[in-house]
């Protein structure tokens, strides 16, 4: 004999501890043992009532008992102590007078004893107050709340008493207030008093709240009530009515003694009901009946939510959440709320508003909230009883009847029938279709249309498809009741809502047990239902044939998972049914030729991307086997796709087919070898019937192990044209190269208003001199609009001075200046002085970095922080180099940029976009200061007609810093031997020019006025600008599109030089369009 566990614990208020000790062995014998205590720390006579070793507290097995308890009895006291604990052991046990007896391991057990129930506790004895304003100007209106102290009151406790605003405000509402109560021994209450004032000004009712705090208690903890809400009742208002006392909340089944159900938790398996001061059940209800009558509330018209809390868990006090998901068999604002809402040790409570005449909602009052118990479940789960947060889900039973034709109310039908069993909180979703997106299910129609053989849709909502169902609308229960369907309010219509209890009704409480059943045709467990034939074979002898279906079931748990949405718990099943019916008998040994066809159709026709014809097609066999493309036994014959009425071939292959012999579906696809504009016309497609023995079974094997015949041959007419693909759309993308020496209008941004391009449009020349920066950047033109839909990269920068003159175009087809294809800066030759690749994004590291020991300093605005705001507009890319380099050669040389960028989509790489390429002249002509022209000067692409564009504009350096620094470099040089050669080749310079300006005039005088034709190049002016026509200056360019054999020479004034002009795309107007080209 001995105890069970080695402790066990019992609050001082339960009063009676039963320990059961247990025997063990032949329990055919009478067998007896002591039970007594032993004090601890709890108290004998004080705590408990002690067992002592003696024959008095002996207990007896009687034959064939297993258990008896040992009982103690625990003294409850009003004082709050620490857990105590005494022990009670076991000894002298004693059998009969052949057999003994013997103490098992566990004859000691510890008892703790609690006293929960007697922890000073604070609290307001009620959570809500109402009181009317004050009439009177200088009339002041008192309401007193009491604060109450529960449990132990021995010792002394205090706690702070605050006011809060809420629509009420302190000074002008009521004046505030903050109080320290002092609880001395023995004292249950104390009350707290707070003014409320006039206001002359109508308003709504208003409220505000009384609070403990700031700081905790001292003696004592919070109870459940520790926050009051006071509503002023403005008596200018009509039409707001508040209830005269707060609501309460008790399980359903205690709605006939609401003072008894206060006093215990409800069940998790049972409504709760939400019992306001206007029902005549209301505890009170002698006194309030009075005030409602007088604020002329209706009982019936009441507006009602609830809130739920989780379990605690940390000592902690959880927020409360309103409950707001309803379900097709459930409401939220409703008096009584189902107990799929909440599960043991929730915390539950109502909020309640009276409706006036005209609907308008009052003032909300809440209850105090509940806990719902733990351990007095209606349907207790098997394992984990009590727990919150358990799941568990039991497995359910279906059945499959068939329903002859002799039955009048379901005629040859299958009869369904589903048993779930039931646990608190939880009811069961069948379908046959997979039940996903619970929320949406459960609440809106829609989402239940595929559910049509469940008990998640309603008889209306079924109703033009099915006239059977899981679920039909009538709640009629047949009386007397039976067991299960017994308890109280369980069917009553006034207080549970009709389509509960269209749900409800299938619970049996008593066997814990829903019963669903339904009558189905055969016909729509297949069509409506989600059934499939698994099997359809024919008996030998016997000359029937089976069918069998399958339809899938799905069974979910569903849970609140609070404070919000559902869970489920999932089950799968299937319902198989099966039946026959007689056929021709097939006998072994006896057979006929038989028709070899077959069905034939066309499931897609469509042009591949190489704009061939493809068919596919789709057979079924009307004799036993299935077609093949060929077979070894037909050599001279294969399957076909044949055109008649044009010259084509298609290649014919089989795609998939079936495992069986018996009509096998084949899907093939006919591709035709070339493409043709239009398909239309007749075509036969020929098929090797290949037929197999009636007892032989599907084997794969290759070749088929069958007997092929001769090609079976189905004509179909196609009429099928390819489209006409649309033409390719292409648009020029402009895009402005700009450079400057100004850093400021380097980074402003080209796209915003303040930026106008036309102040840039300028015939002056930039002047670069030693030490400054070339800030470079390509973008696109603002007209564009790309937007964030495309970027643009600069991808290299290169950098180069022509031999002798020799200036870089970029003409990659050699068809513009008819000159052999040119690429600028880009392809090394031998008419390039110098070239450099400055900058390279995909290859760094093949770059220049110096020229003659000074660095380019070369670097994209991406590479450095200075001009992140650069970086971020989009379209917009740039570099910048230092010009220092440039300095440290001779006069004489002109020096190009060429930049290559790209511009794609912003979701794809840099690679495979169109690359462009821009250049731009670093020219010597003119000697302006730096500091005159700090502006950019930029060329716009126009109508791009080639994959690359190509601008030069002429860009001046400083020559007087280069002079300085060519001589500095020849200090020490003997300068006689450099200024004779000098001197002298300045004397023959001179005799030349004199000549040549002679005979100049002289040629002028013989043809003034007359054009002269002749076939060079651009020769430049000595000075920027030229006369057109002696009267106006224009700009001079070169175009690839408008190129003259012609060359026609006009003279100037006399005091002009005359020049001669190339017949070329002249531009008077800055906006003409021009193409790519040259510019000078």
């Amino acid at each position: 004999m001995s105890f069970q566990t080695g402790s066990y614990m019992i609050d001082e208020m339960s009063k009676t501890l039963n320990v059961p000790v247990y025997r063990t062995g032949d329990t055919g014998l009478e067998s007896s043992v002591i039970c007594y205590t032993r004090q601890n720390t709890a108290r004998v006579d004080i705590d408990y009532t002690e067992r002592t070793l003696t024959e008095g507290y002996r207990i007896f097995f009687n034959t064939r008992e297993k258990v008896k308890n040992c009982t103690v009895s625990i003294i409850d006291d009003d004082d709050y102590e620490d857990n105590e604990t005494f022990n009670l052991k076991l000894a002298r046990p004693l059998g009969n007078d052949e057999i003994g007896a013997r103490l098992g391991d566990m004859d000691s057990t510890e008892i703790t004893i609690t006293s929960k129930d007697d922890a000073p506790r604070l609290q307001f004895e009620k959570s809500a107050y109402s009181i009317p304003e004050p009439s009177a100007k200088d009339q002041i209106s008192m309401v007193t709340l009491r604060v109450i102290r529960l449990g132990d009151a021995s010792k002394s406790a205090s706690v702070r008493c605050s006011t809060r605003d809420g629509s009420a405000f302190s000074g002008t509402d009521y004046n505030p207030k903050s109080l320290i109560m002092h609880f001395s021994e023995g004292m249950r209450s104390l009350d707290f008093n707070v003014d409320i004032l006039y206001n002359s000004d109508i308003e709504w009712h208003e409220t505000f709240s009384v609070i403990f705090g700031p700081g905790e208690p001292i003696g004592a903890k919070l109870g459940d009530a520790s926050m009051a809400t006071i509503t002023i009742l403005d008596n200018d208002v009509s039409g707001s009515m508040v209830l005269p006392a707060p609501p309460l909340v008790v399980s359903l089944l205690k709605y006939d003694d609401i003072e008894s159900g206060l006093k215990i938790d409800p069940s998790p398996g049972y409504p709760l009901v939400c019992v306001t001061p206007c029902d005549y059940r209301y505890p009170t209800y002698s006194v309030t009946h009075t005030m409602c009558e007088e604020a002329k509330i209706n009982q019936t018209a009441m507006f009602y939510r609830w809130e739920v809390a989780l379990p605690d868990i940390s000592d902690s006090r959880p927020p409360f959440m309103e409950i707001s998901y309803n379900t097709l068999f459930t409401s939220v604002n409703h008096k009584v709320l189902d107990s799929v809402y909440f599960r043991p040790s929730f915390q539950i409570r109502c909020i309640v508003q009276p409706l006036d005449e005209h609907g308008n909602p009052g003032i909300p009052l809440k209850s105090n909230p509940v806990h719902i118990g733990r351990e007095n479940g209606i349907c207790k789960a098997p394992v984990f009883s009590g727990m919150s947060f358990s799941y568990q889900a039991q497995s359910f039973h279906a059945k499959l009847e068939y329903v002859s034709t002799e039955d009048k109310e379901h005629p040859n039908t299958i009869h369904i029938t589903v048993k779930v069993p039931h646990q608190d909180g939880m009811f069961p979703l069948i379908s046959t279709s997979p039940i996903n997106n619970l929320k949406y299910v459960l609440s809106e129609s829609v989402y239940r249309q595929q559910h049509l053989c469940s008990n998640i849709i309603t008889p209306n909502e079924r109703a033009p498809l099915l006239t059977s169902g899981f679920l039909n609308d009538s709640i009629s229960i047949q009386e007397p009741l039976l067991p299960g369907y017994s308890y109280p309010y369980q069917f009553d219509t006034t207080l549970r809502e009709k389509n509960t209890l269209m749900l409800y009704k299938y619970l049996d409480l008593k066997k814990c047990e829903w019963n669903f059943e339904a009558w189905y045709h055969m016909t729509d467990l297949v069509d409506l239902c989600g059934g499939h034939a698994v099997s359809d074979f024919q008996v030998k002898n016997i000359g029937q044939t089976y069918l069998t279906v399958r339809v899938p079931l799905f069974v979910s748990y569903l849970y609140a998972v609070a404070p919000i949405g559902w869970g489920s718990l999932e089950h799968r099943t299937e319902l198989e049914f099966s039946f026959y019916y007689d056929t021709v008998l097939w006998r072994s040994g006896l057979e006929t030729e038989g028709d070899l066809g077959g069905r034939i159709q066309v499931m897609r026709v469509l042009i591949d991307d190489s704009g061939r014809l493809v068919v596919d097609f789709k057979t079924q066999a009307k004799f036993r086997g299935i077609y093949v493309l060929d077979h070894h036994t037909l050599k001279s014959y294969t399957s076909k796709f044949i055109s008649v009425d044009k010259d084509i071939d298609f290649d014919l292959d089989l795609l998939w087919g079936q495992n069986t012999f018996d009509g096998p579906h084949q899907l093939w696809r006919a591709t035709s070898d070339y493409s043709f504009k239009d398909y239309t016309g007749e075509y036969i497609i020929e098929l090797i019937p290949c037929t197999v023995q009636p007892t032989q079974g599907y084997t794969i094997h290759t070749p088929p192990l069958c007997t092929a015949h001769k090609p079976f041959r189905f004509e179909v007419p196609i009429a099928f044209q390819q489209t006409n693909r649309p033409v390719p759309l292409e648009y020029t993308l402009n895009t402005h190269f700009q450079l400057t020496n100004n850093e400021i209008m380097f980074t402003m941004n080209p796209f915003s208003e303040s930026f106008h391009m036309e102040e840039f449009e300028s015939d002056s020349h930039i002047v670069f001199s030693k030490g400054d920066k070339i800030y470079g950047r390509v973008f696109w033109s603002p007209e564009q609009d790309l937007k964030d839909a495309y970027s643009l990269n600069l991808e290299k920068l290169f950098l180069c001075a022509g031999s002798d003159g020799y200036v870089p175009t970029y003409d990659p087809t050699g068809t513009v200046y008819n000159n052999g294809p040119q690429f600028g800066c880009i392809q090394p030759g031998n008419n390039l002085r110098y070239r450099f690749l400055l900058l390279d994004r995909s290859s760094p590291d093949a770059t220049s970095h110096t020229f003659q020991g000074v660095p380019f300093e070369a670097k994209f605005v991406s590479d450095s922080p200075l001009y992140s705001n650069l970086v971020s507009i989009n379209g917009v890319d740039g570099f910048v180099i230092s010009v220092d380099p440039l300095f440290k050669v001779t006069t004489g040389f002109q020096w190009y940029l060429q930049v290559i960028y790209s511009i794609g989509p912003t979701d794809l790489t840099q690679y495979g976009r169109r690359k462009r390429s821009a250049i731009f002249s670093l020219d010597r002509l003119k000697r302006k200061k730096a500091s005159d022209n700090s502006f950019m000067k930029y060329d716009w692409l126009q109508n791009n007609a080639s994959k690359n564009g190509t601008n030069i504009q002429m860009l001046i350096l400083n020559n007087t810093q280069t002079s300085l620094t060519v001589a500095a470099n020849s200090e020490g040089v003997n300068l006689t031997a450099i200024l004779l050669p000098i001197f002298a080749l300045l004397l023959i310079l001179v005799v030349m020019i004199i000549f040549l300006i002679l005979r100049k005039r002289k040629r002028h005088k013989s043809h003034e006025n007359q054009p002269l034709k002749k076939r060079n190049n651009i020769e430049l002016a000595q000075q920027n600008s030229v006369m057109y026509k002696g009267s106006k200056y224009i700009s001079v360019r070169t175009g690839p599109s408008l190129e003259h054999n012609d060359s026609v020479v006009y003279k100037g004034k006399p005091s002009k030089p005359g020049v001669r002009i190339k017949n070329t795309n002249i531009i008077k107007d800055k906006n003409i369009t021009k193409g790519n080209g040259t510019e000078v």
